[in-house]
């Protein structure tokens, strides 16, 4: 992915192994993305849909238009077609009612926890790329059933379907021990099978905690303080050794640099070795971000 000219299409996680992907004409670069690894990229525009990745077909879709787009990496066309957000939106995509997903609980932080789904052979993919901390599956079954008992969890008040990643951010610098997120976990394991057992072909699965802290590589210390882009744009230069990758979070060097990998998607990426410039960033540190979950946390 530090090579030149590729379409950034997103930060994924194959199971417990992230991978940088990217597109040249219609074909797609896969790329681990490894620990001490050194970047560095050069942004250039415009920025384009990145298609979407076809489910059903198991394979990446680049856009028809090759549509240029501004503040998303989809354009129309491609949202309404990709089956990920079309899931999202409640709906069970044609050919795909009777695929095995699973129903999960995932923790990101004190206060912080919400419900989601997951396609049972992509293991514990779907909760690295959600940067859970720690998580434990609820239940499984075909995802016609398993689409409705995620929106009953969160109809009823167990845990929301959404956290905002900054928020999912700022708990970073204050993870409890193991054992204490599990005891949290728990509990909402115990609201959630009793909301669900009656779901008609769902099979509640027994509480055992999973916890990705060490994937993730938050068992070593946090920066006191970091850079986090906000805006990518035309020229800027995203450079230096990745310390961490957590979720589809990228921190970068030391001083640290943060960024959500979402914000490179439909940019194009060229090899570079000059210094970071022209990125947005705010200026963050620990203390700002124990206040923040203080605060409102959604």
């Amino acid at each position: 992915m530090d090579g030149g000219g590729l379409l950034f299409t997103g930060l994924h996680w194959e199971r417990d192994r992230p991978v940088l992907t990217g597109l040249v004409g219609s074909r797609l670069h896969v790329r681990p993305l490894e620990r001490g690894q050194a970047v560095g990229w050069e942004i250039a525009g415009p920025r384009r849909c990145v298609g979407f990745h076809d489910r059903r077909e198991h394979r990446r879709r680049p856009c028809p238009e090759a549509a240029q787009v501004a503040d998303a990496s989809q354009c129309d066309l491609c949202q309404a077609a990709d089956p990920g957000r079309l899931i999202a939106r409640g709906e069970v995509p044609s050919g795909m009612e009777q695929e095995p997903f699973v129903l999960y609980l995932a923790w990101f932080g004190d206060g912080l926890s919400k419900v989601g789904i997951s396609s049972e052979k992509r293991g514990v993919g779907r909760l690295c790329e959600q940067g859970a901390i720690s998580y434990c599956l609820v239940a499984r079954g075909p995802l016609v059933a398993i689409r409705p008992a995620e929106m009953l969890l969160s109809g009823v008040g167990v845990a929301p379907e959404r956290i905002t990643a900054r928020s999912k951010l700022t708990a970073w610098w204050g993870i409890p021990p193991a054992e204490e997120r599990a005891a949290g976990l728990k509990a909402l394991h115990a609201a959630a099978t009793d909301a669900v057992q009656e779901v008609r072909d769902v099979e509640v699965v027994g509480f055992q905690a999973g916890d990705l802290t060490a994937l993730f590589g938050l068992e070593r210390e946090m920066p006191d303080r970091y850079e986090l882009v906000t805006g990518l744009r035309p020229a800027a230069v995203l450079s230096g050794e990745v310390t961490h990758v957590i979720g589809k979070f990228l921190v970068l060097g030391t001083p640290a640099v943060v960024i959500d990998a979402r914000l490179l998607e439909g940019w194009t990426l060229r090899r570079s070795s000059e210094p970071g410039c022209g990125m947005l960033v705010e200026q963050r540190s620990r203390e700002a971000d124990a206040r923040a979950v203080q605060g409102t946390l959604f």
